[in-house]
């Protein structure tokens, strides 16, 4: 195996030899890789000239010094943090000694005055108005507050559009998971849905107050009420390595409302090529949630007669374990 000059990396990873793969350059990488470990030219004899003249040093990253002189923030301040900040003899304020010189850390309460009935589920923009006591308002700070209730649609829209269907599903059409109005919890692949990633390692257990909020389901045009849902998903197998979910459960308004479903997960559906990688999206010919692994499962409804006139259905993942959702549907 082949090295960058005098350095510890193998040729397997000879990218980052070159100045046309500087988007390797994570925090890690970045951490290891300075001036002290490899040359400004790679040594190793079996590369192509074309390569070889593009040899830059990898601390670098392929950017010049003037370029990495040029400061990409000119100014990060009077921001509010939760966590405490940090010593200004270390980390970030050591390398930029003119950030969140005016900022405030630990702050554990923002002083958001909630209106009536808000919830940690159902919040609106109306719920982040700031009360006077607020530390934003602090002269380092010196937050402005601006109309809550001017963020959204104009009056004006409602005069050419039916604001009574605005944001409305059809009950009896398939939903995709994807087009969840609010998602907390769930990993969510790009252009898929509901789903996992097969390597970042061990995943850690989704939680029990997890859910996807699908609001605005009209079922007022349904003779009688659905008897059924189906559902398209793939569940991991035992081989692979990933815990699969123990059942799916649909709710009427809130993520306590009433069960409307609760589908039971068996391992006859479980399949190898569930989930997704992170970033294949970017290489094509990858197939992510293979489709060929996903199975169509259906469960009657439990208590169908929350199911008329406009509900929000709010979906959650039980056992703690993954699984990708592509779609689900009433019928």
């Amino acid at each position: 195996e082949g090295k960058c000059g005098g350095g510890e990396y193998s040729q397997q990873q000879g990218s980052l030899c070159y100045r046309a793969m500087p988007m390797i350059a994570t925090n890690t990488i970045g951490g290891l890789l300075n001036d002290t470990y490899l040359t400004k030219t790679c040594t190793n004899a079996s590369l192509p000239p074309a390569q070889k003249k593009n040899c830059v040093d990898p601390a670098w990253f392929g950017f010049s010094k003037e370029q990495l002189a040029e400061k990409l923030l000119t100014s990060v301040n009077s921001n509010i943090y939760e966590a405490p900040l940090d010593n200004r003899s270390e980390g970030l304020p050591l390398l930029r000694p003119d950030v969140d010189t005016k900022s405030i850390g630990g702050v554990t309460d923002p002083g958001f005055v909630r209106t009536p009935y808000s919830q940690w589920f159902n919040r609106t923009n109306l719920d982040y108005a700031l009360s006077p006591s607020s530390p934003a308002f602090s002269p380092n700070i010196g937050f402005k507050q601006t109309d809550l209730s001017k963020i959204g649609l104009r009056s004006s829209w409602y005069n050419t559009f039916n604001g009574n269907m605005k944001s409305i599903r059809q009950g009896q059409k398939i939903i995709q998971s994807e087009t969840a109005d609010r998602v907390f919890g769930y990993y969510l692949e790009p252009s898929f849905g509901i789903s996992f990633p097969t390597n970042p390692g061990n995943l850690a257990p989704l939680k029990a107050s997890s859910f996807a909020k699908y609001g605005n389901l009209d079922f007022s045009n349904w003779k009688s009420s659905p008897k059924n849902v189906k559902f398209r998903v793939c569940l991991p197998s035992s081989e692979s390595k990933i815990a699969p979910a123990k059942s799916i459960t649909l709710r009427a308004n809130s993520p306590y409302g009433p069960i409307v479903a609760n589908l039971p997960l068996t391992s006859d559906i479980s399949h190898t090529n569930c989930g997704y990688l992170i970033g294949s999206y970017w290489i094509p010919g990858v197939m992510n949630d293979d489709p060929s692994a996903m199975s169509t499962i259906q469960t009657p409804l439990l208590n169908n007669e929350y199911l008329t006139g406009v509900v929000d259905i709010f979906l959650s993942i039980n056992g703690g374990g993954h699984m990708a959702i592509d779609w689900f549907q009433f019928v």
